[in-house]
């Protein structure tokens, strides 16, 4: 703070305590978005596991390579936490954003998520 005085003017003092405190809250709106970003990430990629895993046991048991259904045995779950982990890993691998040339593919629903970003962020 008092460094910051000696860089402002005397005019300028007054606005030394909000924007900082506008700069704090800045820093700690960004890294709660992070971490929701992360955790939507993670609860996607288990749930997107498990529907993925009990489809291809059910595939695999209407094929008759499998006797056993998802919920008979443990091998729909083996196939999801590694679905899981895989694109988990590949989302953060990714940063968070569509590979080439699936980011132009998409851009339509690239515009949509934006729009859903700003109305949840504007809380409309």
């Amino acid at each position: 703070n008092h460094s910051s005085k000696k860089a402002l003017t005397e005019d300028y003092h007054k606005w030394i305590r909000p924007g900082l405190n506008y700069a704090c809250k800045l820093v700690a709106v960004s890294i709660a978005w992070t971490l929701q970003r992360i955790i939507s990430a993670f609860h996607s990629a288990v749930r997107g596991g498990q529907i993925a895993g009990d489809a291809l046991v059910v595939m695999l048991k209407n094929a008759g390579i499998l006797k056993h259904g998802p919920h008979d045995s443990f091998a729909d779950e083996v196939v999801g936490y590694l679905l899981a982990f895989f694109g988990l890993a590949t989302q953060i691998k990714h940063g968070f954003n569509l590979p080439f040339p699936a980011n132009l593919l998409l851009v339509p629903v690239s515009f949509v998520e934006v729009g859903l970003r700003w109305c949840v962020h504007a809380d409309l």
